[in-house]
């Protein structure tokens, strides 16, 4: 099992029990970068800020977000150029959607390019055909019209805590969603092959979509971001740490956690 900063390309470590000072309860106007980069998330408006809840996973803390205005930005240029001329990016996080936020598109992060409506990837919850499924959705070129969305099976046992993992290779076209470590989403056809498009984002949020839309809502007690594509093995270790913090156990090995599998399908929206 390895830690995040064990792996090369992290740009973002976003870990609720590495926030100090705050009582239960507390709004939480800054989460720290851990990752050493100081792409620190912030939130200067008071009804804005999410909340800090101890004790609730495990014995450990989380960021507590209220599914209509809550969220957390990012502006450091660290963040924003890592979907710059990319190849592709992994965010996993430890999170929990309450039961009562089903019905509505929430994001746990999002980068938006070209403009801050623009998407350049997001994932979370999103809600497709009167169900909810496990997403995530975002556009290779600086391009309004060319947004592709991967939507996995429909959410089952939604206020429970569950890893949700997306790795994302833009140079090959692939893109997949695992949820507590088994694929249920997959796509070898996402776009046409190649790097994004050479421009920093303009926007970076936590607990919404960048451009301060489609807002969580629960918790997220740790969020893991890096600016490339993570092979099996670092995923499945970032994975088992989460997994083991959380729960005091990695998961359990599946077929469809060891292949790709072409379970969901991208379609555009």
């Amino acid at each position: 099992m390895t830690d995040p900063d064990g792996i090369s390309g992290l740009h973002g470590w976003y870990k609720a029990d590495a926030i100090t000072g705050l009582a239960n309860g507390a709004a939480v106007s800054q989460w720290d970068d851990s990752s050493g980069n100081a792409n620190h998330a912030t939130q200067g408006t008071g009804a804005n800020q999410p909340s800090y809840q101890t004790n609730v996973i495990n014995g450990l803390p989380v960021v507590r977000f209220n599914g209509t205005t809550n969220r957390l930005v990012i502006t450091n240029s660290d963040m924003l150029s890592i979907t710059n001329n990319a190849t592709g990016i992994t965010a996993l996080a430890l999170v929990n959607l309450s039961s009562a936020g089903v019905g509505a598109t929430r994001n746990i992060f999002g980068l938006a390019n070209g403009a801050t409506t623009t998407v350049r990837v997001k994932y979370g919850n999103r809600f497709v055909s009167s169900e909810d499924n496990w997403a995530v959705s975002g556009r290779r070129l600086d391009d309004p019209g060319a947004q592709q969305n991967l939507v996995g099976t429909s959410g089952s046992q939604w206020d429970s805590p569950l890893v949700l993992s997306t790795v994302v290779d833009w140079a090959n076209s692939n893109a997949d969603l695992y949820r507590n470590g088994t694929n249920v989403a997959s796509t070898a056809a996402w776009f046409v092959d190649g790097n994004t498009s050479a421009t920093n984002s303009l926007a970076a949020a936590i607990g919404a979509q960048a451009n301060e839309t489609e807002f969580w809502f629960g918790d997220i007690a740790e969020l893991v971001i890096y600016n490339r594509t993570l092979d099996f093995t670092e995923r499945s270790d970032i994975e088992s740490y989460l997994n083991v913090k959380y729960f005091g156990a990695p998961p359990a090995l599946t077929f469809s956690s060891m292949f790709r599998s072409p379970i969901g399908a991208g379609f555009r929206g």
